[in-house]
């Protein structure tokens, strides 16, 4: 396991008050209704059905970017009609990862303070948060459609530190993509991938993050080892 670099962090980042985690790929598997959904929309649309690999690996980016993948035109009719689907699909087809309850529950009673920034909707995050039964651990969710720019701007992060009321270098940002890394340096936070989502360790690793773990059940014991460091 990758752990901390103490020594290449500021000593203002050695105390974390607060946790910032992605969604999709991080802390629940979506990838079934994603898929799904885009694929209806690229069929609806006299489109050939997207590689699902390609569609997997993207998520966690806009759905406009998303498309762009596979057309030249314009995505507003492809976007609609995803998200028409998801609406009806996304809570029976999206999917709580192994070990993320327990970690979130331990990090809770350790009296961190947890927040979720995902490019996905906030009013498809929180029913899904809540079906899954983990809502209850965030005092703040920030959602796409809250911000301007999506990732890898900062303004998802921003949103989130602002209502979690937590200093940036107190607060550390867990995501599975390159797309995570970039904004969390944008937004000037340390970042942590878990290797959950579709990218490798291996190609984590190669983004030089803080840290690089197999499990989101490794992040306790490494967040603690790093406050008593």
């Amino acid at each position: 396991m990758m752990g901390f670099r103490p020594a290449d962090l500021p000593r203002s980042a050695k105390e974390i008050s607060a946790v910032i985690f992605d969604l999709d790929g991080t802390l629940i598997d979506s990838s079934e209704a994603i898929v799904e959904c885009f694929e209806f929309a690229l069929r609806q649309t006299g489109h050939s059905p997207g590689d699902p690999q390609l569609i997997r690996r993207n998520i966690g980016t806009s759905l406009e970017r998303m498309f762009s993948l596979f057309t030249n035109g314009d995505t507003t009719q492809l976007v609609r009609l995803y998200r028409e689907r998801y609406g009806q699909v996304f809570l029976e087809k999206t999917y709580l990862l192994p070990g993320v309850k327990e970690t979130l529950d331990a990090l809770s009673e350790r009296g961190y303070r947890l927040g979720v920034a995902t490019t996905k909707p906030r009013y498809f995050a929180e029913p899904i948060l809540q079906n899954l039964g983990i809502l209850r651990f965030f005092d703040a969710v920030a959602g796409g459609e809250e911000v301007t720019r999506l990732k890898p701007a900062p303004d998802l992060l921003q949103l989130a530190i602002s209502r979690l009321g937590a200093p940036s270098d107190e607060t550390f940002y867990v995501g599975d993509h390159p797309v995570d890394v970039e904004a969390a340096r944008s937004a000037g936070l340390e970042v942590i991938c878990v290797a959950t989502g579709f990218w490798t360790r291996d190609e984590l690793e190669k983004l030089n993050p803080t840290a690089v773990i197999e499990n989101i059940t490794e992040l306790l014991p490494l967040l603690r080892d790093h406050r008593d460091d």
